[in-house]
Order: structure tokens, then C-alpha cells, then sequence
């Protein structure tokens, strides 16, 4: 995918045209309103993207809307339409393990919001004891995906890194049994 958001998303990445799911966001809000907000769905949910880090989605969603969209073009975000857009576009510009590892972060974060708003109770004990051994997990996957990611820069995506994209392969049995 190529990027340049001050140009016309799908003149830079023709190749988006063939999907029907893109068709129809250009022939609900036209050629031009529909690659302001491709480009903020490549601004908020791409993990390249550059108010992607360390906010929260809706924050992100609203700073492009008062920044980039100038409260002019607001795509309906719980709309099936920009749902089915930005999984699609994620699915197509994000490898799965990328994907798969942003899917665990946001879940780390939302457990670790939910459960520092809690009374301590037995319940919550037994969530901080899973608590732990998700970390241990996540900072074993964030190792090995770093190193992945170092790997394929190296490589410029010329050679398959099948043991670290497959997500299976990170932890063992009893490791992923234990969460249970």
C-alpha cells in the first residue's frame, strides 16, 4: 500500500477498486469524501498509522474527526459498512501475526482497565493469578514478534517466517490450557 495522505487514496492504491466492500463506501459517500476517510481509517486503526500508539480508539477517533475530517465528512463508525472497511483493510495491509498481536494488546488493555476497576474479591484474585500468566505470554509473544518484525526488514518480505507468523506455534499446550 502505498501512502501519501495528501493524494487520492484509490488513484495511490488502485488495487483497493477490485473489493466490493470499498465499491460500495465509494458509491455511498463518493470518490473523494470516501479516500478523506480511508485515509483516517489508515490514521486511527493501521498500526503504522500516526495517532495509532498509545491512545485510545475513541480518542483517536475523535482527534481525526475534529483534525483531519474537519467534522465534515463523519463516517457512521458503528455503521456495518466502515466495520466491514476496516477489517477488510486491515486483513489486506496487516500481516495476520501483526494482527493477531494488536488483537492482544487491546485485549491486555481492556482487562487491565476492567479489573483495576473492581472490588477485590475471590473473582478478582483468580483474574490477577490469569493476569500474570497472560503477561508472561504477552511479553514471550512481544519478544518474538519483535524479533520477527527485525527478521522481515532484513528479509524485505522474501522469505516466509512460518514458525513466528503462526500464532500456534508461540506457546505451548499447557501454557494456552492454563488460561482456562
Amino acid at each position: 500500500m502505498k501512502v501519501d495522505i495528501k493524494k487520492n487514496f484509490w488513484v495511490l492504491n488502485p488495487e483497493f477498486n477490485t473489493l466490493n466492500v470499498f465499491q460500495e463506501l465509494k458509491k455511498v459517500y463518493g470518490n473523494a469524501n470516501s479516500s478523506i476517510i480511508m485515509w483516517a481509517i489508515y490514521m486511527v486503526f493501521h498500526p503504522d498509522g500516526i495517532i495509532y500508539k498509545g491512545v485510545k480508539e475513541k480518542y483517536r477517533i475523535k482527534n481525526i474527526e475534529e483534525s483531519w475530517l474537519h467534522n465534515k465528512v463523519l463516517p457512521d463508525w458503528n455503521s456495518k459498512l466502515i466495520k466491514d472497511v476496516i477489517d477488510v483493510f486491515l486483513q489486506i495491509t496487516v500481516s495476520e501475526h501483526k494482527r493477531s498481536f494488536m488483537f492482544m494488546e487491546k485485549a491486555l488493555k481492556e482487562f487491565n482497565y476492567k479489573i483495576s476497576r473492581e472490588k477485590m474479591t475471590e473473582e478478582k484474585i483468580k483474574l490477577l493469578e490469569k493476569y500474570d500468566k497472560i503477561i508472561e505470554m504477552y511479553a514471550k509473544a512481544k519478544k518474538l514478534f519483535d524479533e520477527s518484525e527485525k527478521t522481515r526488514k532484513v528479509l524485505k518480505g522474501g522469505t516466509s517466517l512460518s514458525a513466528v507468523q503462526d500464532p500456534t506455534t508461540l506457546f505451548t499446550k499447557k501454557e494456552l490450557d492454563n488460561l482456562n
